[in-house]
């Protein structure tokens, strides 16, 4: 092992047939797969603003939402965890842990999380989206997770964004 985190896993070997091009039955054998790697934490925006508060945070003047992308695709996704901060609506490390359970493609952990991608028994991929619908100040989403290798990647943060759907008030006098 030498220092390196590593898993079983199974290996299919597959042999073809040069000639006809054909696959045979797979056959199975144990191994061992290297994982040292933490699991990648992409955040895709959902909109776009030219605008800004005067902080110079991006500001949304109407419903926002972004959408987290957590990906492994060695030792697969063991947990995820992610804390909100905000002036009106923070809230407290929240975490999804995914068992060993067998998962399929369009599951839900938990909490809005829902695996979009596997492989055999562990989940590769899991996205949330984020919506955003009522006025606040100063908002950041703090995320980690780790991998089955225990891995972890932490303190990946959103932009800092601020919501106001608050018309203006012009007094004429």
């Amino acid at each position: 092992k030498l220092g390196y985190k590593m898993r079983e896993s199974q290996i299919k070997k597959i042999p073809y047939t040069l000639i006809l091009g054909d696959k045979e039955k797979g056959m199975y054998g144990k191994g061992y797969i290297v994982d040292d790697a933490a699991p990648d934490i992409n955040i895709v925006k959902n909109a776009f603003t030219s605008f800004s508060d005067a902080e110079g945070n991006s500001l949304y003047v109407d419903d926002y939402s972004f959408t987290v992308e957590v990906t492994d695709i060695v030792s697969g996704i063991r947990e995820i965890g992610y804390v909100q901060s905000a002036e009106q609506n923070s809230y407290g490390r929240k975490n999804v842990v995914i068992g060993n359970t067998r998962h399929q493609v369009g599951d839900e952990l938990g909490d809005g999380w829902m695996v979009s991608a596997i492989d055999e028994n562990l989940v590769t991929k899991a996205t949330k989206t984020f919506k955003f619908t009522a006025d606040d100040n100063d908002v950041v989403l703090t995320f980690d997770t780790i991998d089955n290798a225990f891995n972890k990647n932490d303190n990946v943060k959103s932009e800092k964004f601020t919501i106001d759907k608050t018309q203006p008030i012009i007094d004429v006098v």
